[in-house]
């Protein structure tokens, strides 16, 4: 273990060089005692509302920053309103610059495309007063595929000009007061998670501090079990920043909106006024644990292989997050995972090579179930395993690491580097691919303008396979993303090219063939030639996929010649008010088929109305 226990001294040193950023909304009244124990608490940025008479542009909220200034707090101000704190702030005309720790502005949940573009207007102006500063926006968690329609536009207006990219969402899986983790938790993690890293932007999450007793109805408070939950989940996915939501409970008289009178907190208002509770305790603890490695932690970056999701021996029925998760994944360092509760692994990886994961125990913290855990590595003899927030070097019999993961807890474990690849000489040779079948010679003598291929096995890396690739990209539940720059006024005799790898259960993908709206005569078609290995497939084509009024027109139980079949439609059968219905092109396999079907769109090109 002498190896490892050299890169755990190694890390000794970097000790406070990095470190995980904990925010918390709704602040406390302003006093420089409920400051200090916001700080001593664990906190690092504090969300400042005017609840306690913070407005923008009043003294006290001049005071609110002076107060984080003088105690090493970092202040983001809220200022008049919530959802719209970045516009109310265009009219502060304080001047903040003059605090080292104003750490700048946030709005939470723009939906609208005006509201997005309403706050790009408000975030260029915040930027020419405060270009070190930051401008943060809370993002929408939409479903399905309306998160990619949402995230362009979200990235277009916002992302792109903030100062320093930061992208962060907000769901709470564990509100309500029975057990089990809400669906759709996992996959809006992995979308946000994805969309930070995809664009290099800071990635951060909020969780669960209070319960909410209002008219949303979600009263179970917190244990210390549920907040480490959700902080290593998050932290699985890549976080560098943990929101906690709330520090003070945020309602107030007469308590007629979202939030009640005993919604519980790390503050909360009793009749002596804002106290201390017991979830101040286990926020504190939590942090405390966490910042024990964040130095460690921080060294590494979400690899791209993303969270593995393990069903448990003895879990009950299948986890709706896990069938609902974006995507299924394995990694080239474990050779095999069992648990008895249902698990993730979130996977990692340093500039220096060392691989790392982090195992979460995926069981409701409410049912206290201990996770039996065996993950068998490949090429490793040692490890450092991070066991409540402490580091050590430990040996590997055979590449296996065991734990029994309790109540919401995570362990971090990083292996060494992996050996050397063998050469390319030493590598066996790759079996020659089989020749074109009779069908795909078909297609290719009726379509000269499309690209066949003779091996259909790997889509890995279709971009840098097929460079000439651009103008489209897809996405959706069972979608791998690509995305290319440019777009081409004209696209005829042009080729095409995506695909997807549809995850057992998930029964569609969709891919935007055309950015905008484009005018093409009637006597243009689109000729799409697909490749797929399910028995059913199907095709619709809809300029937009959430506002129903608009037509689709689709294509059920298409013909299959040995897993190819070409399409062929008019433009004139998929226009709509002068638009084409290209704008969104969904691909459907049906519903129950086998993980690792593909779906594949061989190529896709507009040619005149006449035989190719």
């Amino acid at each position: 273990m002498e190896k490892m226990r050299d890169i755990l001294n190694a890390y000794g040193a970097d000790k406070g060089k990095r470190a995980l950023k904990f925010y918390a909304w709704s602040s406390p009244p302003v006093t420089e005692g409920h400051y200090r124990d916001f700080r001593d608490c664990g906190y690092t940025h504090m969300y400042i509302d005017a609840k306690f008479g913070a407005a923008l542009g009043s003294e006290r909220l001049l005071e609110a920053v002076r107060l984080c200034d003088k105690l090493g707090i970092k202040a983001i101000v809220q200022g008049g309103g919530v959802n719209n704190g970045g516009l109310a702030f265009d009219a502060d005309s304080n001047d903040y610059s003059v605090f080292p720790n104003f750490d700048g502005v946030m709005s939470d949940e723009p939906l609208t495309v005006g509201e997005l573009e309403a706050l790009h207007g408000s975030l260029l102006r915040f930027k020419e007063k405060y270009p070190d500063r930051n401008f943060y926006v809370n993002a929408v968690g939409m479903p399905g595929e309306a998160w990619d329609i949402y995230i362009a536009k979200y990235k277009e207006l916002l992302l792109d000009h903030m100062p320093r990219k930061h992208l962060s969402g907000d769901m709470y899986p564990l509100l309500r007061g029975g057990m089990g983790v809400e669906a759709g938790y996992l996959q809006y993690l992995q979308r946000v998670s994805d969309t930070a890293r995809g664009n290099g932007a800071e990635f951060s999450f909020f969780l669960q501090t209070m319960s909410i007793t209002g008219i949303a109805h979600r009263p179970r408070r917190p244990s210390k079990e549920d907040i480490r939950f959700c902080s290593y989940v998050i932290m699985a996915y890549g976080a560098r920043g943990l929101q906690h939501f709330c520090y003070a409970a945020p309602g107030g008289p007469p308590y007629t909106g979202e939030f009640g009178k005993e919604d519980y907190a790390c503050l909360t208002d009793g009749a002596d006024g804002y106290r201390k509770t017991e979830i101040y305790g286990y926020a504190r603890d939590v942090m405390s644990e966490l910042k024990k490695f964040e130095h460690i932690f921080l060294d590494f970056r979400a690899a791209p292989e993303g969270v593995m999701t393990v069903s448990g021996a003895n879990a009950e029925g299948s986890n709706p997050n896990f069938t609902e998760s974006s995507r299924a994944v394995t990694h080239g360092r474990i050779k095999s995972v069992t648990t008895g509760e249902d698990a993730i692994i979130g996977c990692f990886r340093n500039e220096k090579g060392l691989d790392a994961f982090m195992a979460v125990n995926f069981c409701d913290p409410a049912r206290k179930r201990a996770c039996k855990t065996a993950i068998r590595f490949n090429a490793a003899a040692e490890a450092i395993e991070v066991k409540d927030g402490v580091p050590k070097a430990i040996a590997l019999k055979n590449g296996e690491y065991t734990a029994d993961l309790q109540p919401g807890e995570g362990r971090f474990i990083i292996l060494p580097a992996a050996p050397a690849p063998r050469s390319a000489a030493a590598a066996p040779a790759k079996p020659a691919a089989p020749p074109l079948k009779a069908a795909e010679e078909r297609i290719a003598a009726d379509s000269p303008n499309v690209e066949l291929y003779e091996d259909f096995s790997d889509f890995s890396d279709p971009l840098k396979r097929y460079p000439e690739t651009y103008n489209i990209w897809g996405t959706g539940r069972a979608g791998a993303e690509l995305t290319a720059s440019g777009y081409p006024d004209g696209l005829s005799g042009r080729v095409l090219r995506l695909f997807t790898d549809i995850a057992a259960g998930h029964d569609w993908s969709a891919y935007q063939i055309l950015a905008k709206p484009v005018q093409y005569a009637d006597t243009k078609s689109v000729v799409i030639n697909i490749y797929c290995t399910s028995a059913a497939f199907s095709l619709s084509f809809s300029c937009d996929p959430l506002n129903r009024n608009y037509p689709q027109k689709s294509f059920a139980a298409l013909p299959l010649t040995n897993r190819l079949a070409q399409i062929r439609v008019p433009f004139k059968e998929i226009r709509y008010e002068g638009m084409t219905l290209l704008d969104r092109l969904y691909v459907a396999t049906g519903a129950g088929v086998p993980f690792g079907t593909v779906a594949y769109i061989d190529s896709y090109c507009i040619v005149d109305e006449k035989p190719l």
